[in-house]
């Protein structure tokens, strides 16, 4: 499935302009011979996800919007109406799933550098 070309112009303007690009940039690589230990695995998989759902989060709001100015602008076809519906309930679906699988991530990650604090 193609997005059609407005909403495709949407994401690259959403995506090109955005400062949240410039997060990451603040991933940590660890490149001075350190040891590499379970928590330093887990801060930069952490820090990969978060990028990654800043940067869902931004398509996802872009799709919002974009489906809500479909529903504005369908003036009164049922057809096109009920397109804008669908994809705004799709979109609300998928952020539902996303941000549900960031949190088992979240709990998971934690999980793993400190096991004794979940279990209290």
């Amino acid at each position: 499935m193609r997005l059609p070309k407005p909403l495709a112009k949407l994401v690259v303007i959403l995506g090109s302009s955005s400062p949240l690009l410039a997060v990451a940039q603040s991933v940590p690589v660890p490149i001075d011979g350190d040891t590499l230990t379970l928590s330093k695995v887990v801060v930069l998989v952490e820090d990969l996800i978060n990028t990654f759902f800043i940067l869902v989060s931004v398509v996802i709001v872009g799709v919002m919007v974009f489906a809500g100015l479909k529903m504005a602008t369908a003036r009164g076809d049922e057809k096109e109406f009920a397109k804008a519906k669908l994809m705004l309930r799709q979109a609300v679906i998928g952020a539902v799933i996303v941000f549900g699988v960031g949190v088992i991530i979240k709990t998971i990650a934690d999980f793993a550098t400190n096991p004794t604090q979940i279990l209290r």
